[in-house]
Order: structure tokens, then C-alpha cells, then sequence
């Protein structure tokens, strides 16, 4: 990781002057009341400790901030996460072009989708991973095929711990998670970690009748 340190003063010209101005006129009343003294010593003390005082008032005026900029040596990532599980098989997508066409399916619309996305608009400085995600196989509730259910908040969490410098994660699926924890947990443990989720929605926005 680079570093770069630097001091930056939020002002303006005008604060600058004012500040110069007033600066100059107190090292010009301290020189004269100094030679006024005879140059005695103590004086001469006195005076440079009031020019020292209002130089540092000075200063302060113009806001002086110390900088410290951290620049990673890593390319960030950005997590594109889709969802696999069995209900992106439903052919629901109608094609926008064709509304008299049969409708295909989520998981065929969304690869075609993928592919045709330009991802290096994103620029050479951005990592992009696909990955897709369904659910754990999990024999105790009845099911061994992880593409039964879904599990959102698993994959939302694990992407802080598989990509390094994760940037941003946009999660793709057709509906409410129905396995783990709520996903909104996940979440808010990425936005802590300053990583924005987005999202995008695949399939009818009208449920389909059970059958």
C-alpha cells in the first residue's frame, strides 16, 4: 500500500493578506517597542514570544490539515453475484423486442445478459469476478441438491472473505432468499466495511399460480 503525506491549507487569498498584514504589523510594533526598551533582553524576550504567538494565530487562520492518503497496490473487486438456484429455470423473461415470442428462461437471459455487458467500461483498475450461488446442500431439511433453495446472506458474506479489496457487489436474483439468515445482515456487515451492495431483479414481476 502507498502513502503520501502532505500539509494542505484551506484558505483564501484574501485570508492569506489579511493574515500576512496583520503578522507584518506585529513584528513591525514589536521591533519598535523593543528599540524603545534600549533592546533590553527581557523585552526583546517578550516580543518574540508575542510575534511567535500571533504568527501561530496566523497560521491557524488559514487552516492547516494534515493529510495522509493510502493508496492500495491492489486492483479493486467488484463481486457480481447471480443467483443458480432451480427457480432460474422458469421461463418467464418475454423479450422486449418480441412480446409475441415464448418466453425463456431466467438463468438463459441472465448468462446472455452477462456476456453481453462490456465490463471494460469499468477501466483497467477494476477487477471484476463473476460468481454464482445458490445454497449449502444440507441433508437435515430434506434436500442434497444445493440448487433447491437460496441462500443470499451466505453469499453476501462470504464475498468479504474471498475477494481481497472488494470494492462494490451487485447480486442478481428472481426472489426472496428461503434459506439462512436474513440478508440484510450480510449487508450491513459490507456497508461497516464501506462496500455498497446493488441489486438487480430477474423474472415476472407477477407471482406465478402454483399448479
Amino acid at each position: 500500500m502507498n502513502m503520501t503525506r502532505e500539509l494542505t491549507f484551506t484558505t483564501s487569498p484574501v485570508i492569506v493578506g489579511l493574515a500576512l498584514t496583520a503578522l507584518l504589523a506585529v513584528i513591525g510594533l514589536a521591533f519598535w517597542a523593543w528599540r524603545k526598551s534600549g533592546f533590553d533582553r527581557g523585552i526583546g524576550l517578550l516580543e518574540l514570544l508575542r510575534i511567535v504567538i500571533c504568527t501561530m494565530a496566523a497560521v491557524t487562520l488559514c487552516q492547516p490539515e494534515w493529510k495522509e492518503v493510502y493508496r492500495p497496490t491492489e486492483r479493486p473487486t467488484l463481486a457480481v453475484l447471480y443467483d443458480d438456484s432451480a427457480s432460474m429455470e422458469t421461463s418467464d423473461v418475454l423479450s422486449p423486442t418480441d412480446p409475441t415470442a415464448e418466453p425463456t428462461t431466467r438463468s438463459a437471459w441472465l448468462q446472455k445478459e452477462l456476456e453481453a455487458i462490456d465490463w471494460s467500461k469499468l477501466g483497467e483498475e477494476v477487477d471484476v469476478v463473476q460468481e454464482k450461488f445458490s445454497s449449502q446442500a444440507n441433508p437435515s431439511v430434506g434436500h442434497v441438491d444445493p440448487r433447491q433453495a437460496t441462500d443470499i446472506d451466505t453469499a453476501l458474506g462470504d464475498s468479504l472473505k474471498k475477494f481481497n479489496n472488494l470494492r462494490a457487489v451487485l447480486l442478481v436474483s428472481d426472489g426472496d432468499w428461503n434459506e439462512g439468515e436474513a440478508p440484510a445482515n450480510a449487508a450491513t456487515r459490507l456497508r461497516i466495511n464501506k462496500v455498497p451492495v446493488y441489486t438487480a431483479a430477474i423474472g415476472s414481476e407477477v407471482a406465478l399460480p402454483d399448479i
